[in-house]
């Protein structure tokens, strides 16, 4: 028995589409680094959460906004750089490092590295994607070594 088309049922084209969007928001919700999705104006299209807590705010408080108010300083200057270089070269810029408190932890400087990605529709950018890594724990790491190595150095001269 053949079945007939039921105007309830989707057709494969829009349950695809469904599906990649639910997966999407999936993606982009649980990822452990922050991502932004800003318009050409520099106005936050979609955030995370995990680039929210940057600013101390919701992922939600953030759409709508310029990136330079919606991100605690010095966020919205180092974010108008690497922003602006996608769009007018329309070249990505990757692995620039950030360091600077976050309002949610103001007393202590965090280090991100971030990187931008033009978002095109039709061959023109419409958008430009970041993303971000807290990588203060291994930059403290490295810091510590650092000066293990200096403390080392001089006990050896010493000697």
């Amino acid at each position: 028995m053949i079945e007939e088309p039921s105007a309830t049922r989707e057709p494969p084209e829009a349950w695809e589409l469904r599906e990649s969007r639910e997966l999407l928001e999936t993606i982009i919700t649980c990822a452990p680094v922050g991502f932004a999705l800003l318009d050409p104006a520099m106005r936050v299209v979609r955030a995370n959460q995990e680039l929210a807590q940057i600013g101390g705010r919701s992922a939600d408080e953030l759409v709508g906004e310029r990136a330079q108010e919606a991100l605690a300083p010095p966020w919205g200057e180092a974010l108008a750089g690497p922003f602006r270089r996608v769009l007018e070269s329309g070249e990505p810029v990757h692995d620039l490092e950030v360091a600077a408190p976050t309002a949610a932890d103001p007393g202590r400087d965090h280090t991100w590295v971030a990187s931008w990605y033009p978002v095109r529709h039709e061959g023109e950018i419409v958008a430009v994607g970041v993303f971000v890594t807290d990588i203060s724990d291994r930059v403290r790491a490295e810091r510590g070594l650092q000066l293990l190595f200096e403390v080392g150095e001089a006990l050896d001269a010493t000697l």
